[in-house]
C-alpha cells in the first residue's frame, strides 16, 4: 500500500502540537504506522521540538517607550537670574570670610574674621564642595549604567521575540527537507528495484526461450 507522505508533511506540526481534528490525527498515525520514512520524520521533528522547548525565555522588563525614544527638551534653570547669583555668592564669601558688619556712633563697621579661621571654612567649604562633586558623578555613573543595562535588556528581548516568530518556520523548514530527502532516496530505490525486476524477467524469458530451442532440437533429432 502506497503512503501518502503528503498528509504527514502538511499536519506533522500541528499534530505534534495536538491542534488537528480526530479525523486528521487519526491519518496521520495511520501514515506513520505503514511508513518507515514517515515515522522517522515524526521521530526528528520530536526532538527538533524538545530542543527548541528547552530554551528558557526571560522575562521582559518594563519601560516606556516614549522616555527612551524622545528625548526630554532641555529647561532653562531659573538660577540663571544673574540678580540671584550675585546676591547668593555675596552672602556664601561673607559667610566664608565671617564678614561682620555693625552700625555704631561712628559710623557702619565691616570685620573680618581672623586668617586662621578663615583657611579652615575654606577648607571645609572645598571638602564639602569636592563630596558633593563625586557624590553627583557616582550617580551620573549609576544612572548610564542603569540605562546601558536596560537597553541590553530590550535588545535581548527583541532577539527572544523573533527567536519565537522564526521558530516554527525553521522547524517546518528542517522537517520538509528531511522529509523530500526521505522521498527522493525512496523514489531512487523504488526505480532501481523496477530496473532490477525487468532485467531478471528478460532473463527469464531468454532462458525459456534456450530451453524451448533445445527441446526443439532434441524433437529433431
Amino acid at each position: 500500500m502506497l503512503c501518502d507522505h503528503q498528509v504527514v508533511t502538511d499536519h506533522l506540526i500541528d499534530y505534534i502540537d495536538g491542534k488537528l481534528s480526530p479525523v486528521m490525527r487519526k491519518q496521520v498515525e495511520d501514515a506513520m504506522a505503514e511508513c518507515p520514512s514517515c515515522k522517522e520524520a515524526y521521530l526528528n521533528a520530536v526532538a527538533l521540538t524538545q530542543t527548541a522547548a528547552r530554551w528558557q525565555d526571560q522575562p521582559v522588563p518594563e519601560w516606556h517607550r516614549t522616555e527612551y525614544a524622545v528625548r526630554p527638551r532641555q529647561q532653562t534653570s531659573s538660577w540663571l537670574n544673574w540678580t540671584s547669583l550675585a546676591a547668593s555668592a555675596m552672602a556664601i564669601l561673607m559667610v566664608v570670610f565671617q564678614v561682620n558688619i555693625s552700625t555704631s556712633e561712628n559710623g557702619l563697621q565691616i570685620a573680618f574674621g581672623s586668617q586662621a579661621n578663615v583657611d579652615a571654612i575654606v577648607e571645609r567649604k572645598l571638602a564639602e564642595y569636592k563630596q558633593q562633586q563625586d557624590t553627583l558623578l557616582d550617580a551620573r555613573f549609576v544612572a548610564a549604567a542603569d540605562k546601558q543595562d536596560t537597553a541590553r535588556k530590550l535588545m535581548m528581548a527583541d532577539m527572544l521575540d523573533k527567536t519565537r516568530e522564526e521558530r516554527r518556520d525553521d522547524l517546518n523548514f528542517i522537517v520538509t527537507g528531511i522529509q523530500t530527502q526521505r522521498f527522493e532516496d525512496q523514489a531512487k530505490l523504488d526505480k532501481e528495484l523496477l530496473s532490477l525486476a525487468q532485467n531478471q524477467i528478460e532473463n527469464n524469458q531468454y532462458i525459456s526461450q534456450l530451453i524451448q530451442s533445445a527441446n526443439y532440437s532434441e524433437g529433431d533429432k
